[in-house]
């Protein structure tokens, strides 16, 4: 900053609540949507005569099993959102275009091949997961949820790193307006499926994954608008963990399967499948040849999983 200027401690405190109000806000309206869920659900189910036991237990799997396993993935995408915009915002103060449609783009890719394979994990081993965190009878209700209700993940994940990109370059209300209007949806929809189908507490997934999905599509034109020169790779960043998570699902169902004719234990059954799920996707993504050595140095640990994919043979 070429400035003299000395600013006083009330302005430059101004500007800091100024800037973080907005990222806060944000964030917390996920937080604020369960809330408002957990008060629809009751309120509908109640009007249709289910009893106030089944409500809390519903409410009860919807909460500590689905959100918050799901809520694991959606806090790193988060954290890569907030390390993203230092680095987004000194690109757009030097009016370099190209450097910071890479920054945006890299920090897409990299949640990407995070939320894809957590949500593929979720459809296909939900009910093992769950039944080995959470020692319960509702296990299966759970599993059912994360099984339905996973492609939240790879949305949420979305929607947070297209919020950092609109607060990088200066625009830090719309992200929160995004949220508020899609929460106002989010509310119908809710509503609409409780008080006129049968799907019970499904609803609410219908409405979690709804939320960011429009989220992300209100920010996407909003940037659109803004930075008209903005590109998104499509086949490496959406595609490659897409594929290699097939392989990776399909040699984790496997393992749990085969592990079960020998071994009844469902903790260790599916501990043995994550860990052959993490090495297969780790794999399968490098042979698709969906990094490059440089974008993997910017991963944690990335030297470090280069050595290590040099020695499988998997990159030069």
């Amino acid at each position: 900053d070429p400035s003299t200027r000395t600013y006083s401690e009330k302005y430059l405190f101004k500007l800091l609540l100024i800037t973080i109000i907005p990222i806060v806000l944000s964030q917390t309206v996920y937080n604020i949507s369960g809330l408002i869920d957990y008060k629809i659900f009751g309120s509908v189910s109640g009007n249709l005569g289910m009893d106030a036991v089944t409500i809390k237990s519903f409410i009860g799997v919807y909460s500590s099993k689905y959100r918050l396993l799901c809520s694991v993935p959606i806090a790193i995408s988060t954290a890569l959102a907030s390390s993203l915009i230092p680095s987004a915002v000194e690109a757009y103060a030097r009016e370099d275009a190209n450097q910071w449609n890479y920054n945006i783009s890299a920090g897409i890719k990299f949640n990407m091949i995070i939320a894809i394979p957590c949500a593929v994990a979720f459809v296909f081993l939900g009910g093992p997961i769950v039944k080995m965190l959470f020692h319960s009878s509702n296990y299966v209700l759970g599993g059912h949820m994360l099984t339905a209700g996973s492609l939240a993940i790879v949305f949420y994940a979305l929607s947070n790193i297209t919020g950092g990109a609109l607060q990088s370059i200066d625009k830090m209300r719309i992200p929160v307006i995004h949220s508020a209007i899609s929460l106002v949806i989010h509310i119908g929809i809710v509503s609409f499926f409780l008080a006129c189908t049968n799907i019970g507490v499904y609803a609410l997934l219908i409405g979690n994954i709804t939320f960011p999905i429009l989220v992300f599509i209100l920010n996407l034109r909003a940037i659109k608008r803004y930075v008209p020169s903005y590109r998104q790779e499509v086949i490496k960043t959406f595609f490659a963990p897409l594929a290699a998570g097939f392989w990776m699902a399909l040699a984790a169902v496997s393992v749990y399967g085969l592990v079960g004719f020998v071994i009844g234990s469902n903790l260790i059954r599916t501990m043995l499948a994550v860990c052959v799920a993490v090495v297969v996707y780790f794999t399968a993504f490098l042979l698709l040849k969906g990094l490059t050595k440089e974008e993997l140095f910017d991963f944690p640990m990335g030297r470090r999983l280069y050595l290590l994919a040099r020695k499988m043979h998997l990159m030069k």
